[in-house]
């Protein structure tokens, strides 16, 4: 039916307009106004814009009928939950079988095991060098930078050339050094520690550090 109807006379001749702007849709039998219909052409779709690819269709889980759109293959959401595979899943704090989830992300059975899982662990303490350390190192290399040292070319224990760097015995005598490359001197300090780092803790919003010992302690 179109948006505009001619009302003519017996001979054949328009005598009038008249405009149309509603019409009864053919599925629920309502008057409604012309935006609510599809448009095509020239003329308007019979049914609404609700009512359009309406249909009696069979649910793929109850087999109960329904009227839906062509998409629709489930009567209710209740229908469609239970036709999906049921999954269970270990929850990723307690390791306890729970389930069926509602979605394939979900790592935790309950709110309480989500925020223990969640909950961040306090952080490893900074490294830094301790005064006598520094001093070591400062000593080496201004002995260095005033040629009364020569640094080698090469590790002395794996003797591979590069960064040599000096690894003390002993923090308290600062000339008593070996000449180690990164690695080794990395390797050497692990197996044998020079206490010449001490742990820290930054304080939030603030400049200084709180050592382990001191936490520790307050503990």
């Amino acid at each position: 039916m179109g948006a505009s109807q001619m009302l003519s006379s017996g001979a054949g001749e328009p005598v009038a307009d008249c405009v149309v702007d509603s019409m009864v849709c053919s599925h629920c039998g309502l008057d409604l106004p012309l935006s609510m219909f599809y448009a095509y052409r020239n003329a308007y779709l019979s049914r609404c814009k609700k009512c359009h690819g309406l249909a009696q269709k069979t649910c793929r889980m109850c087999a109960g009928v329904f009227e839906g759109k062509s998409n629709q293959s489930f009567c209710s959401t209740a229908c469609r939950r239970a036709s999906r595979p049921q999954t269970f899943k270990f929850c990723a704090h307690c390791k306890k079988l729970f389930g069926p989830v509602s979605h394939l992300s979900t790592r935790y059975c309950s709110t309480a095991c989500k925020c223990d899982g969640q909950r961040k662990d306090q952080p490893k303490p900074r490294q830094r060098p301790t005064h006598q350390a520094r001093a070591a190192q400062s000593a080496i290399a201004r002995a260095i930078k005033d040629g009364k040292i020569r640094r080698p070319d090469v590790c002395s224990e794996c003797e591979k050339a590069g960064r040599i760097e000096a690894a003390h015995h002993d923090y308290g005598a600062p000339f008593d050094v070996r000449w180690l490359c990164r690695s080794c001197h990395a390797k050497w300090d692990w197996s044998q520690p020079k206490g010449g780092t001490l742990g820290t803790l930054w304080r939030r919003n603030s400049s200084n550090p709180i050592t382990t010992s001191a936490v520790n302690a307050a503990i």
